[in-house]
């Protein structure tokens, strides 16, 4: 742990240029009470890698047009507006 003047000396020996690109002070305890208090949900696919790149490459694409919670709204939205004949009609190509 670090008292209050270890981290005013370290900042105040960072140059000007540093704190300009942004500086994020990073505090584990609190982190790990917010979130306790505030889970978030994942999922994992498993893919081969072309598939991965171009999940990340959409999803990317949408999350720096759209804040997150939209764009992951409309995301799926579109996957659940596509019926099950639909989506068995691409099965082959």
């Amino acid at each position: 742990m670090h008292t209050k003047a270890e981290i005013r000396q370290w900042l105040d020996s960072v140059s000007d240029e540093v704190v300009a690109q942004g500086v994020i002070p990073y505090m584990p305890r609190i982190e790990m009470r917010f979130k306790a208090k505030h889970p978030q949900r994942r999922f994992v696919i498993c893919c081969d890698d072309d598939h991965a790149s171009r999940l990340y490459a959409a999803r990317d694409r949408w999350f720096g047009l759209l804040p997150k919670g939209q764009a992951l709204d409309i995301m799926c939205t579109l996957w659940e507006h596509c019926s099950d004949e639909q989506i068995k009609g691409w099965e082959n190509g």
